[in-house]
């Protein structure tokens, strides 16, 4: 069984008459799930999937990686009822700004993205921070331990607070050859989140990690790290977007770029 991976949104386009824009939109198919992870900040990746003659009506299943607005803001534009599965920190309200104590902050930015009310009612949220099967194949991570979090601006709950994006998560897909892992930003920590994929799945070999990897500002330690870790881990498909930069791409054995409109087909 093969995985294929079409790209409905990235920073960057591979033609001309598709929409580019900062943001993260992946189709997974397997033959029998047919699963969209993540969906930019607003509708341009449904509007691409039409430029390219591609069928959403009969996905039932939309993954979030985190609750950014690049990578959730889009789920108001999904025409159809669909079960929502992510984080629970991922439907808080995030911003950049200054925390002064739990009840003052001064905030810059809303990085959050908020989904409307009419989307609420016809969309079954599925919140768990433990990992959770979602088919024989796909598994979605949950909560990715990491003690060495940094934190990202504030976060709403009951009070506010740091945001260590405890809601990034990723989704995991059993190949023949072994685990195939998708990521939205790696907030985390691409190296941790390779260690937790293969803690709940008890499999031992990754042959694919594909997505945002949150390295285009990273120091050349932090680099060299995950560098030596990737070669230790021989992972023989390593596609870096959205976030990885291509700083961090300079730095990944055999790393490719993805681009809106590609499509990847993972054994």
């Amino acid at each position: 069984m093969s995985l294929k991976i079409t790209v409905l949104l990235e920073n960057k386009t591979s033609d001309s008459y598709l929409i580019a824009k900062p943001g993260l939109s992946l189709l997974l198919e397997d033959g029998e799930e047919k699963i969209i992870f993540d969906t930019g900040p607003d509708g341009s990746y449904i509007e691409n999937a039409n430029r390219m003659g591609i069928s959403i009506d009969d996905i039932s299943k939309i993954v979030i990686s985190h609750g950014h607005s690049d990578h959730i803001g889009g789920v108001n534009y999904f025409p159809h009822n669909a079960k929502l599965i992510c984080h629970p920190d991922a439907l808080s309200e995030k911003y950049y700004g200054v925390m002064f104590n739990k009840k003052s902050v001064l905030k810059f930015k809303k990085i959050s993205g908020k989904i409307n009310k009419r989307v609420k009612k016809r969309v079954f949220f599925r919140l768990t921070k433990s990992h959770m099967k979602i088919s024989d194949r796909f598994i979605f991570s949950g909560e990715i331990a990491n003690s060495h979090r940094k934190s990202y601006g504030l976060i709403r709950k009951s009070s506010w607070a740091n945001d260590y994006i405890l809601d990034d998560s990723a989704l995991i897909w059993k190949s023949d050859n072994g685990l195939v892992i998708i990521i939205g930003c790696g907030h985390s920590g691409i190296c941790e989140i390779i260690n937790h994929a293969k803690m709940i799945t008890g499999v031992d070999k990754v042959y694919a990690v594909i997505g945002g990897l949150h390295l285009r500002r990273a120091l050349p330690t932090e680099l060299l790290k995950i560098r030596e870790f990737f070669i230790k881990e021989d992972i023989k498909q390593v596609y870096g977007c959205h976030c990885t930069g291509s700083w961090g791409r300079l730095w990944l054995p055999n790393i490719k770029q993805l681009k809106t409109g590609q499509v990847l087909l993972v054994e």
